[in-house]
This record gives C-alpha cells, structure tokens and sequence, in this order.
C-alpha cells in the first residue's frame, strides 16, 4: 500500500522489478519543487536588482550632466563678471582721464581771466615724462576733489551770457552816447534779444538791490556773489526777485525790456569786483566755453 512496484521487461535483458517507497518520492518532488521555486524566486529578484541598478546609473549619469552644465554656467558667469570688472576699470580709467582734461581747461580759462591763480594749476604736459602708472584710491579722490572746489569756485564767479541767443552791440569802455553822440564810458555790455526772454543770474548769489532808475538803468537787479563781484542787470521789462533772495546759477531773474533810458529791447549787464566796473566780455566766453566742455 505504501511502495510503488515497477516491472521493466525488454527482449534482451528480460524482465527487471523496481520497488519505489511513495513517501521518499513525495519527499524527493517536494525538494524538486522547492528549490525550482527558490530558483524562480532567486531570478525574480536578480531581475529586479538589475532593474534598479540600471536606473540608479541612468540617474548618476543625468546628474552628472546636471553637475557639468552648472559648472559651466559658472564658468561663463565668473567670465562675465571678469570682463565686467574690466570694462568698468577702462571706464572708470577714461572718466577720470576726461575730467582731468576738463578740469585742466577749466583752471587754464579761469587763470587766463584771474578767477584764480596760474600758479596753483600746478600740471604741465611740457619737459616732463615716465612711466605710466594708474591712479591710486587717493588719486581718483584727489581728482574729484580738485573737480568739486572748482565747480565750487566757478558757481560763484559770475560766467555766461545771462540769456539765450545773446547779441552784443555796445562793448564795454568808451563809446558814443545813443542819446547825445558824445564820447562816454559804458561800465558793461548791451545785449540785445527777444523781448521779454527770461533772464538768468550767472552765478551764485544774494539779491542786494532792485530798483528803478527812469533815466538810468530802468528796471535793475544787483546781485553779490561769495567771491567779491557783483552784477548788475539793466533795463529789465519785469523783475522776479526781491532783495534778500538767494540765487543758484540759472536762476530766473526777469524779463529783459526796454525800459529807463534805452533805445529798444536789449539787457545792461555789467560785471564789478570790489566796486569796481570791469569788462565782462572775457567772463561771459569762458562760460561759454564751460557750457560747450560740459555738452
């Protein structure tokens, strides 16, 4: 009942018996399966393992690419930022060179009319040289500096035409009267315009004076400035300020007119230092050529 008779007959060795226990064959199929499922199991999960492993690589190769694409954008950024720092020095290194240059035409314009002393400009490009070397931090301060006293100074000197479009037609000094025709001294300059045109200060200033001199200087504003001189406007049509005010350069004064004794529309500007009426005309073009430097 619990074994398995097998009989084998063949022609040339005969019959043969074989006896096979039922319970060892369960065992022996029951470790035959077993391990056909261990080895299923065992492939399953290699696969499964390769699976993963491949995708693990596959993400490492992504984020090395990732990692080189920022690095080069860093790179190119750092490169950026250099050419950058460059550009800036080459215009900071011109910027200063041009405000040298200016500054320089500036001393030399103002020596030229006695707004300050020749010998305190202290630079010549004549009998010196050496090697170029760029501007130390206390350099470019220096240069600035040296810009920012004479902006100060020529804020304060009277410089320019007081209006636009300006026609000189009596100088300053001797000439002959339009009412009498006799010889006589003109302390300033006629300027003739458009009637009505604003007039301006040309430098920083107090109003000290507004009046009316029927035959005089009609409608008239005189103006003191920090360094000594005053001006003086005449034959204004309308005045804009009062004694007392304080004045930028540009500022509105008035309106130029016709008015006192005067012969058509046009401004009496005049120019004095220490009381004393002198020729503006030196004054008015090296504002001017300030002007024109600075545009």
């Amino acid at each position: 009942m619990g074994d398995l008779h097998i009989i084998l007959t063949s022609e040339s060795a005969g019959t043969r018996a074989f006896t096979l226990s039922l319970k060892r064959l369960r065992l022996t199929l029951g470790g035959v399966t077993a391990l056909l499922v261990l080895a299923l199991g065992f492939g399953a999960f290699g696969l499964n393992s390769l699976s993963a492993l491949r995708e693990r690589q596959s993400r490492i190769a992504a984020l090395d690419q990732q990692v080189e694409s920022l690095a080069q954008e860093n790179r190119t950024f750092q490169q950026t930022i250099a050419d950058l720092r460059e550009e800036n020095a080459t215009r900071l290194a011109d910027a200063l060179n041009a405000l040298n240059t200016r500054s320089a035409d500036m001393e030399a314009v103002l020596a030229q009319v006695g707004v300050i002393d020749p010998e305190s400009t202290g630079d010549s490009s004549n009998n010196t040289g050496g090697p170029y070397e760029p501007l130390p931090l206390e350099g470019i301060q220096a240069t600035l500096l040296r810009a920012d006293s004479l902006l100060e100074q020529t804020a304060a000197v009277p410089l320019g035409l007081p209006f636009d479009n300006a026609v000189i037609t009596s100088r300053f000094g001797v000439r002959k009267d339009p009412f009498t025709g006799r010889r006589a001294y003109h302390k300033g300059v006629d300027l003739r315009g458009e009637m009505h045109a604003p007039v301006h200060a040309t430098a920083d200033g107090v109003v000290v004076q507004v009046g009316y001199a029927r035959r005089g200087y009609g409608h008239y504003v005189r103006i003191a400035h920090p360094d000594g001189e005053e001006t003086l406007f005449g034959h204004l049509a309308k005045v804009s300020v009062q004694v007392g005010d304080t004045l930028s350069r540009g500022d509105v004064i008035g309106q130029l007119g016709n008015s006192g004794r005067s012969t058509g529309p046009h401004l009496h500007y005049e120019i004095r230092r220490h009381g004393e009426a002198f020729d503006p005309v030196a004054q008015i073009w090296v504002g001017e050529f300030l002007n024109h430097s600075r545009s």
